[in-house]
C-alpha cells in the first residue's frame, strides 16, 4: 500500500508514466524513480523502477567542470587573440597617424608599406594615393608660386597689396624703391610709410571699395596709379607706373615740333620774300637779282640741313646712324658752320670770328662734326645778346 502512494506511481496510473526524483531515506542517497503501468489478461499492476543519482551526479559536475575549463580556456584564447589583434591594428593605425602628421608637416614624400587585401590595407592604400596626389599638387603649386614671385619681383611696375586695414601685404621691389619704403615694409601701415596726400586719397577710395585711377606727382616724380579692389579680403591691389620720363620726352617732343616749325618758318619765309622781290622786277636787274639768288640758295641749302637733321635724329632714335670716322679739319668744319648761319647773324648784328689752327684735326664724322658745331653756333647766334661777338676756338689738350 505504500508504493501505491508514491508519487510516480500514481502519475503512472494517472499519465500512462511517471517520474519522480526524491531523496531516498533507506539508502541515504538520491534516487531517480520511473513507473509505467501494464496490464496482462486480468493481471494489471505497475513496474516501478529506481536508480541511484550519484554516479549522475558525478558525471554531471565533471561535465560542469569540463564545460567551465573549456569557457575558461576559451575566454582567455578569445582575450589572446583579440589582444593580439587589436595591438596589432593599433600599430598599424599608430603609424598611419604618425605617418599623417608628418605628410602635415611636410614630408610629403613619405609613404606607408601597404599590407594584404584587408580594411587597414585598403586604409594605407588610400592614404598612399593622397599623399602622391598631394605631393605633385604642392610642387606644382610651388613651381608656380616661385614663377609668380620671379615675375612679379622682375615687374618695372610698382605693385603693392593692402589689406582691409590698409597694412602692406606684399610689395616688389620696384614699388619699395619708387615709394621708398625702406626695409621690411610687410605689415607695415601704408599711410605711415608713404607720404603723399594725393596718393593717400587714391588708396582711401579703393579701399572704399572704388576702383580709381589718377594721375599724380609724388615726390616729384609722375606717376599714373590704379587702385582695384579686392572683393574677398576687402584690401586693394595697388599698381603705378612711372611715367616722368613719358611726360618729359612728351614736352621735348612738343618743344622739338615747335623749333622745328620756327626753324623751317625762317628760310621758307625768306625765300618767299626773295622769290617775290625777283618776280616783281629785280630778275631783270644782275646787281640785285645775285644777292637775292645766293640768300635763296642759302635758306634753300638751310632747309635742307633741317630736313637732313630730322633725318639723322629719325635714324638715332632708331639706331641706324652710322659713323665714319676719319680725320676731319676743324677749322674748315668751323667756317662752314658760320658761313651756314651768316645770314642770321647779319640780323642779329653778330660778330662772327674762327680762330682755330687750321692745321688742328679731330678724328670723327665730318658731317656728323659738322652738324655738332651748326647747332652750337646756332644756338650761340640764337640766344647771344644783339650785337655781340662770337668765337669759335679750338686747342689741343696735352697730347689730345
Amino acid at each position: 500500500q505504500m508504493v501505491l502512494r508514491r508519487q510516480e506511481v500514481q502519475q503512472a496510473l494517472a499519465e500512462g508514466h511517471g517520474m519522480a526524483r526524491r531523496f531516498s531515506t533507506t539508502l541515504q542517497t538520491p534516487m531517480l524513480y520511473a513507473a509505467l503501468p501494464f496490464a496482462r489478461q486480468e493481471l494489471r499492476g505497475v513496474v516501478r523502477l529506481a536508480m541511484s543519482l550519484g554516479q549522475v551526479d558525478i558525471a554531471i559536475r565533471k561535465l560542469r567542470l569540463m564545460l567551465a575549463a573549456a569557457g575558461c580556456i576559451g575566454l582567455c584564447s578569445a582575450f589572446l587573440v583579440g589582444g593580439l589583434a587589436s595591438h596589432f591594428a593599433s600599430r598599424i593605425l599608430r603609424r598611419l597617424a604618425t605617418h599623417t602628421r608628418r605628410v602635415a608637416q611636410g614630408a610629403h614624400g613619405r609613404r606607408l608599406a601597404v599590407w594584404p587585401e584587408d580594411e587597414i590595407g585598403g586604409i594605407a592604400g588610400s592614404f598612399n594615393q593622397i599623399a602622391s596626389t598631394l605631393e605633385r599638387t604642392v610642387s606644382i603649386l610651388g613651381h608656380e608660386r616661385d614663377q609668380a614671385a620671379a615675375i612679379f619681383a622682375s615687374m618695372h611696375e610698382a605693385v603693392l597689396t593692402l589689406d582691409a586695414q590698409s597694412h602692406i601685404t606684399l610689395v616688389n621691389g620696384a614699388a619699395t624703391e619708387l615709394l621708398s619704403l625702406g626695409c621690411a615694409p610687410l605689415g607695415k601701415s601704408f599711410f605711415s610709410a608713404t607720404p603723399g596726400p594725393a596718393l593717400h586719397a587714391l588708396v582711401r577710395r579703393g579701399l572704399e571699395g572704388v576702383a580709381a585711377r589718377d594721375e599724380l606727382l609724388h615726390n616729384g616724380r609722375r606717376l599714373l596709379a590704379r587702385a582695384t579692389p579686392l572683393s574677398i579680403s576687402g584690401g586693394i591691389v595697388l599698381v603705378m607706373h612711372d611715367i616722368t620720363d613719358v611726360r618729359r620726352l612728351e614736352t621735348m617732343r612738343r618743344d622739338f615740333v615747335a623749333n622745328v616749325s620756327h626753324e623751317l618758318r625762317t628760310p621758307v619765309s625768306v625765300m618767299r620774300i626773295n622769290a617775290e622781290t625777283l618776280l616783281s622786277g629785280a630778275l631783270s636787274d644782275p646787281l640785285a637779282a645775285r644777292p637775292l639768288c645766293e640768300a635763296l640758295l642759302r635758306n634753300a641749302e638751310r632747309l635742307g640741313r633741317i630736313i637732313a637733321d630730322l633725318l639723322t635724329l629719325s635714324q638715332v632714335e632708331a639706331g641706324r646712324l652710322k659713323l665714319q670716322t676719319r680725320p676731319v679739319a676743324l677749322a674748315a668744319a668751323a667756317q662752314r658752320a658760320v658761313d651756314a648761319l651768316a645770314d642770321l647773324a647779319q640780323r642779329k648784328r653778330h660778330t662772327v670770328q674762327v680762330r682755330i689752327d687750321t692745321n688742328l684735326q679731330a678724328m670723327g664724322d665730318d658731317q656728323a662734326l659738322e652738324q655738332v658745331l651748326l647747332n652750337l653756333l646756332d644756338n650761340a647766334v640764337k640766344y647771344t645778346p644783339e650785337g655781340g661777338r662770337i668765337e669759335m676756338q679750338a686747342h689741343t689738350c696735352g697730347s689730345t
